[in-house]
């Protein structure tokens, strides 16, 4: 039968830890965010950082104002397994009914456990396991080895760790006022809590290979009107930076909600495009606006409500200021097109002449004014066409339709296309 084990840690040593003065964080989207902090220590030889995260990358650690020559980054998990696992071959002691014995921990395991006690090995020994603490890593700790030096002094940590991530959810809300909210959504699981820091979110994605990269925080604030935030240009390329303007805590494993970037009455055109693709096309809605904000527009998602009704979602990317948001909301039914082709043609090895006739339908009871969009490659031109038309780009043909309720639109055009 097997026993049922326990064990006991002992704190036996007690030492001088840094004193941390302030936490700034910046949170990046792809699991990875830079922390930096100052501490304040006293005149030693070996130095210990203590209660960083679990996941810190040690190859990305960076201090000013002390000369480290060795580095070590020392770290036990909190559990049954891992702590018997580090003491085995060492002497720890077995309480069995209030008598104490000094064993050498040979093997603990869900099965078994063996001891060595006065040259005998001792298997299945009942009892409970007292574990020196000095010798456990009780939270992920950077232990240095430093030149000396003679005053108490402030010290600069920077490093990256992994297993904490960001990302914005925006709200479109459409009504007698076209309002724009977000929420930025910040998951710790890296193993550590941040109390009362310096928040920023980095605008961008940055290439990281896993270890050995850490980015530079040489940054300027500049003032960013409107918004409940803080821009701040990097010197380090043209990325931009913003800083919650108020401090807050992280705890590990879980998610907090802020509310960032806000946008009041917002112009907003809604639109109707059939993309003829195939042969029977259906109507996507659209929703477009100006970022006319001096910020840029961090990437997330966007729910979109009309009169208190989810109308649909999409991904907003990246956005700079003064550039066009579209996006995709839905696809309507009961508006589509059909489409076929009429003739085709072969002038020479790089030219052909088609033609082609699209049914636009629209069995919806209101009246609808859409965009039919084709989408074309190579050096073309419309030899004629029943309908008016833009081309909009190399690649972009449109028309421009009105239909009413329940009306049936027939459109036929010719094209000269050369490859």
């Amino acid at each position: 039968m097997f026993k049922k084990i326990s064990f006991i840690l002992i704190l036996t040593n007690f030492f001088f830890l840094p004193s941390l003065c302030a936490t700034k964080l910046l949170v990046y989207t792809n699991n990875l965010a830079m922390v930096n902090e100052s501490y304040e220590i006293e005149p030693r030889e070996e130095v210990e950082i203590t209660n960083l995260p679990a996941y810190l990358l040690p190859e990305t650690v960076f201090v000013q104002n002390l000369e480290i020559l060795e580095q070590e980054f020392l770290y036990d998990l909190m559990d049954v397994s891992s702590l018997t696992k580090k003491f085995e071959g060492k002497k720890v002691t077995l309480n069995h009914e209030d008598e104490f014995s000094e064993v050498i921990l040979l093997k603990q395991s869900y099965k078994d456990r063996i001891f060595l006690l006065n040259n005998s090995l001792y298997l299945n020994m009942p009892g409970q396991l007292i574990l020196d603490a000095a010798q456990a890593v009780k939270t992920p700790t950077l232990k240095w080895r430093v030149e000396p030096f003679k005053k108490t002094k402030t010290i600069e940590l920077e490093y990256l760790t992994e297993n904490i991530s960001y990302n914005v959810s925006y709200l479109l809300n459409l009504g007698k006022e076209n309002i724009l909210s977000s929420w930025l959504n910040i998951t710790n699981h890296c193993g550590r809590d941040f109390e009362n820091i310096d928040l920023l979110i980095f605008l961008g994605d940055v290439n990281f290979l896993g270890k050995g990269y850490r980015q530079s925080s040489g940054m300027q604030v500049k003032s960013l009107a409107a918004s409940g935030v803080t821009s701040i240009s990097s010197k380090v390329g043209k990325y931009s930076i913003y800083q919650v303007p108020f401090r807050t805590t992280l705890n590990n494993n879980s998610t907090k909600n802020i509310t960032f970037i806000k946008l009041l009455d917002l112009l907003v055109n809604e639109k109707i495009e059939i993309h003829a693709l195939q042969e029977k096309n259906y109507a996507i809605t659209k929703m477009e606006f100006l970022n006319s904000t001096d910020y840029e527009l961090a990437k997330g998602r966007v729910k979109v409500y009309k009169n208190d009704v989810f109308i649909g979602e999409n991904f907003l990317p990246y956005t700079s200021k003064n550039e066009k948001v579209s996006l995709e909301t839905g696809k309507l039914f009961n508006v589509y097109a059909t489409k076929k082709q009429l003739e085709y043609r072969n002038i020479n090895k790089e030219t052909t002449e088609q033609t082609f006739e699209i049914k636009v339908n629209n069995f919806s009871e209101k009246t609808v004014e859409l965009d039919l969009i084709e989408n074309l490659s190579g050096d073309w031109k419309i030899l004629k066409s029943n309908t008016k038309y833009l081309k909009e780009s190399t690649s972009k043909l449109k028309f421009a339709l009105h239909l009413k309720a329940s009306e049936e639109l027939l459109l036929k055009y010719t094209i000269r296309i050369k490859h």
